[in-house]
């Protein structure tokens, strides 16, 4: 939450919302969806998800029900240069979702953690390494925490 708070927040318009945090219990995209239809009656939702979780989308709790409450977008990478696209496939369950396309990154979140884990916790060396992958207050705040290290550190 602090991450995303980091990265986030200083956007226009955005509100980085807590309720899934606050929410006792498992929580669940209807639950959410539902409860700011209830706050904001009339808005337009859409759901953007990434094409990973497509493939499992008609397995999530009243998966029909999101499908009529939020458009359902699909952030879809474009290939790197010099590879294939991996095209997502789509359940035949479900019905046409709206693509988001998103030039490639040179790396993923995945990989951003474990060159995290794998690095000495300099924190001039953190923001150095991360520079356009990731926000500044992030890196910092990545450094400042201690996250993704493969050893904890002893004092």
């Amino acid at each position: 939450m602090a991450m995303a708070t980091l990265a986030f927040s200083r956007l226009p318009g955005v509100i980085v919302d807590d309720r899934e945090l606050r929410r006792e219990g498992s929580s669940y995209t209807i639950d959410t969806l539902e409860a700011l239809m209830a706050e904001q009656a009339g808005s337009v939702l859409f759901l953007v998800i990434g094409g990973d979780q497509l493939a499992a989308f008609n397995q999530w709790r009243r998966w029909q029900d999101i499908l009529q409450i939020a458009t359902v977008c699909v952030a879809q990478r474009l290939p790197q240069r010099g590879k294939s696209a991996h095209p997502v496939d789509r359940p035949s369950a479900l019905p046409d979702f709206l693509p988001l396309e998103f030039p490639a990154m040179p790396v993923s979140a995945t990989e951003i953690r474990l060159r995290l884990a794998a690095q000495d916790r300099d924190p001039g060396r953190v923001q150095d390494d991360l520079q356009g992958l990731i926000s500044q207050d992030v890196a910092a705040y990545i450094s400042q925490h201690m996250l993704y290290q493969s050893t904890p550190i002893t004092p």
